[in-house]
């Protein structure tokens, strides 16, 4: 395992892009339209389109890119392997299943990650930053048993030995609750990101 860690740093010692503090997601049942997420979001603030299942086209990619410029909005899309390879997204997040141990350099790359195994895989896949969740329990995961603060920080802490950004994903439906993420842990986790798909909206 310390050599699989080792070689997980040494795939992920590149100097990282300008990541956004904030990401949010869309989601097929709570949030399913990319354009109109995107128009609700502030300035400076990331998106991750979960677009798996949308017929994506190049047309659609590049309309909602244009507008993600003209909002400074880092824009990210998640789809199949498939349209990954066939539409060549500027910037890309992978779901687990998708993580590979290949060297992203070109563009930003996130990842899912809800394990210690899963931040090894991104580590060695050179991913820029690793969304782990769900932090608290969740409407979009009803019934997944939630990381915890503990657990969290323990996993944050690991993908940071790996040179990873992290985000925290899941649950974080008010203030009290991402403070909690940086001062109840044992581990020191301040600076970290948030995602989610209720970020900016009333509900999470």
């Amino acid at each position: 395992m310390e050599r699989i860690v080792a070689e997980a740093r040494k795939n992920n010692l590149a100097p990282r892009p300008s990541l956004p503090t904030r990401l949010a997601l869309t989601d097929p049942l709570r949030q399913p339209d990319p354009f109109a997420l995107l128009a609700s979001l502030p300035k400076g603030t990331g998106m991750i389109w979960r677009a798996y299942d949308t017929g994506l086209t190049r047309q659609h990619i590049r309309a909602l890119e244009r507008r993600a410029r003209a909002k400074h909005i880092t824009l990210l899309i998640a789809s199949t392997r498939a349209d990954t390879r066939r539409l060549r997204f500027s910037n890309r997040h992978l779901p687990e299943h998708q993580l590979e141990k290949t060297t992203y350099t070109d563009k930003i790359t996130t990842a899912a990650a809800h394990s210690h195994r899963a931040i090894i895989a991104a580590a060695r896949a050179g991913v820029d930053a690793v969304l782990i969740s769900p932090v608290f329990a969740t409407q979009s995961h009803k019934g997944a048993k939630p990381l915890g603060v503990i657990r969290f920080a323990m996993l944050a802490h690991l993908a940071r030995t790996q040179g990873l950004a992290v985000y925290a994903l899941g649950g974080l439906t008010n203030d009290k609750k991402i403070r909690r993420l940086n001062g109840s842990a044992p581990i020191s986790i301040t600076g970290i990101g948030i995602a989610g798909i209720g970020l900016f909206h009333q509900s999470n």
